[in-house]
């Protein structure tokens, strides 16, 4: 889910979107000033159940959406239909020298959660172990 508005609406859609799809985990991206958001966001017993991962990328947006754009040019990456599918494609188009990239910096840094991460610290609370553990995983 890319970001838009104020932080308690998109806090609000965070916490929905995870209740409503609970085998999902929920990754963060904590720069620029998200750390705050992120350590609110683990306060909610809800958020605990997720696996919230705080993601702190180590490179730039376009080395990290190389996976990304990879799968596209083999015919790997569908886009499914729905409100943000124009923009998705659009803002692919244009990446990264486009206006918006928000679309593209979610799904790369999703792919990212999936397979591993570029050098990213990955932070990871669950319901098992409410202390904070850390890990790096690179690909």
């Amino acid at each position: 889910m890319a970001r838009t508005g104020a932080w308690p609406s998109i806090k609000r859609r965070i916490i929905d979107t995870a209740a409503s799809e609970p085998d999902t985990i929920v990754g963060v991206e904590t720069i620029a000033g998200f750390e705050i958001a992120f350590a609110e966001l683990v306060q909610e017993p809800s958020m605990v159940a997720s696996g919230l991962r705080s993601i702190k990328p180590s490179r730039d947006k376009a080395t990290r959406a190389a996976p990304l754009a990879a799968r596209g040019e083999q015919g790997k990456v569908w886009v499914k239909d729905g409100p943000h599918a124009e923009a998705f494609v659009g803002q692919a188009v244009t990446f990264p020298h486009g206006a918006h990239d928000d679309l593209i910096d979610a799904a790369s840094g999703a792919l990212g959660m999936t397979i591993g991460s570029i050098g990213q610290r990955v932070r990871v609370q669950t319901a098992s172990d409410r202390r904070r553990s850390r890990r790096t995983v690179e690909w």
